[in-house]
């Protein structure tokens, strides 16, 4: 999605106006600055699972991520978060928050406000349907200004207003309290003190500038090396490495190859500060995975055609506005996860559960009426909601009935406590999507080598997908080097608190 963001950034800005979308609330003055300290440096790389990164490090074929781990620690069981597409978990990631809470459902959601599916760009046919300047607002305007809640806080937003400096690399989430103008436009961009998104670079003086760039791994680690030795060096450096995903949704979760590259690249940032004890003195440096992915079958029976298995029902076509009273159901497919909004009356949608869960490749049909979220799949029902006797390892309290099967849910009847194994942090993460969506919804995920599609949507025959709550797709690895601290817990939610209190000492 990035490599297409980039190729019309650069088409729209080199010829066109982007519509008049202005800034949801004012950006505020930072404080003085505070005492200097180590920075930190974030790499997340996109489709990093953990099974090729452990192969190589019993094998010893790495080099600079060992390093990191002797110096630091190593943890290949993160908690991702559901749905697991990369706008979400980064948008989790900057705030410290579940989509519930930072406003962020999905990377395909319908906006009841618009009446229009948000698609933020997951092929180029789709970005055909809804239209070039329209897609370049949701991602580079709208996503960052409007549709990330106000209620929340960046991590660059609480840095840049403490005095300290900041810095993205091609995160498409990235809102920090800089404005950053657009050049031949009136429009600007909130974000952190550097900001880079593919070939528009801002350094600090507020103006953006094109320069001929993508979001190649190629172009980024250059950039990370020059940004870490300005002076003034930025408090926190997060870059987005996407090279790896795309191979992965090509040809399957086996990723040796690309690894090693990382690895070499990461042994020359480390070199250019002398030696790499020398990098860990000026920064801790740490490596995380976003989403895992779920081989998808070749065979075309492995392709669930949303508009067949709603076949008699009205749907929205794709990148089309909403009219009342034409249409019973609107459908935002993301890959392994397909969510569906009734238009009119709600007495169709136990029609379509079942019909759903007649469908080989259909793992679970999850439906939030008030704070009651009901999960149905060929093993039965499981309701829950917030708040009850029943604690999970991470703290939070439940109430539920049904079948714990449903979710593979470990009991411990006498200590009241539960446990999760197919589907990691599955009470919250469910939570959260559900209550992320802007009107009613039944959010439906695929089973193991299967995937949805939906009009445009893009496929992955032969490939890998991601998008659901399986435990392959929701569990990263974790690398720190040059810091004994631990977060919390092993979930990317709890990433926030525990950067900030490396760079300023405090949650």
């Amino acid at each position: 999605m990035r490599s297409l963001f980039s190729v019309i950034l650069v088409l729209v800005l080199t010829g066109t106006l982007l519509l008049p979308i202005g800034l949801r609330t004012p950006l505020q003055a930072p404080e003085r600055p505070a005492a200097a300290s180590r920075g930190v440096v974030l790499l997340v790389v996109d489709s990093l699972m953990p099974e090729a990164l452990n192969e190589l490090l019993r094998e010893d074929q790495l080099k600079a991520i060992p390093f990191l781990i002797r110096h630091g620690f190593y943890w290949d069981d993160m908690v991702s978060v559901f749905p697991t597409m990369s706008v979400v978990i980064d948008s989790t990631l900057l705030t410290g928050s579940y989509p519930d809470e930072h406003g962020i459902p999905a990377l395909v959601w319908y906006d009841p406000s618009s009446r229009r599916v948000v698609n933020y760009g997951d092929s180029p046919r789709s970005v055909g349907r809804q239209g070039l300047l329209t897609t370049l607002n949701w991602t580079l305007i709208d996503l960052n200004q409007k549709h990330l809640s106000s209620r929340v806080t960046t991590i660059h937003e609480m840095l840049e207003r403490t005095g300290r400096r900041s810095a993205s690399i091609n995160l498409l989430v990235h809102r920090g309290i800089v404005r950053h103008a657009l050049p031949l436009t009136k429009r600007s961009l909130s974000g952190p003190h550097l900001l880079a998104l593919g070939p528009l670079i801002s350094e600090g003086d507020g103006k953006i500038r094109i320069r001929a760039r993508s979001f190649r791994d190629a172009d980024v680690w250059p950039m990370i090396r020059r940004w870490l030795h300005r002076n003034p060096r930025p408090d926190l450096l997060i870059a987005y490495l996407s090279d790896l995903d795309k191979k992965v949704h090509r040809e399957g979760p086996g990723h040796r190859r690309h690894l090693l590259e990382i690895d070499r690249r990461l042994s020359n940032l480390l070199s250019s500060f002398g030696s790499w004890e020398d990098a860990l003195d000026r920064y801790i440096f740490i490596m995380v995975g976003d989403s895992g992915h779920a081989a998808v079958k070749r065979s075309r029976q492995y392709q669930i055609r949303l508009e067949d298995l709603l076949k008699g029902q009205r749907l929205l076509p794709p990148g089309s506005v909403l009219k009342p009273g034409k249409y019973d159901w609107i459908v935002a497919p993301n890959e392994q996860l397909a969510i569906l909004y009734p238009v009119r009356s709600s007495s169709r949608i136990p029609t379509v559960c079942r019909r759903l869960l007649e469908h080989p490749g259909v793992d679970l049909v999850i439906r939030r009426k008030g704070r009651e979220i009901t999960v149905r799949s060929r093993k039965g029902s499981l309701r829950f909601q917030r708040g009850g006797p029943w604690t999970d390892p991470y703290g939070g309290s439940w109430s539920f009935t049904g079948n714990p099967e449903v979710l593979d849910l470990q009991i411990h009847p006498a200590a009241k406590r539960i446990g999760y194994r197919s589907y990691p942090d599955a009470f919250r993460q469910i939570l959260g999507a559900t209550g992320a969506q802007r009107s009613t919804s039944l959010l439906v995920t695929a089973r193991e080598g299967y995937e949805f599609r939906y009009g445009p949507s893009p496929s992955h025959p032969g490939g890998g997908s991601h998008g659901s709550l399986k435990r392959r797709e929701m569990l990263v690895p974790l690398i720190a080097g040059g810091t004994s601290d631990q977060p919390k817990h092993r979930r990317i939610v709890d990433l926030k608190a525990w950067i900030q209190n490396l760079i300023t000492g405090s949650p």
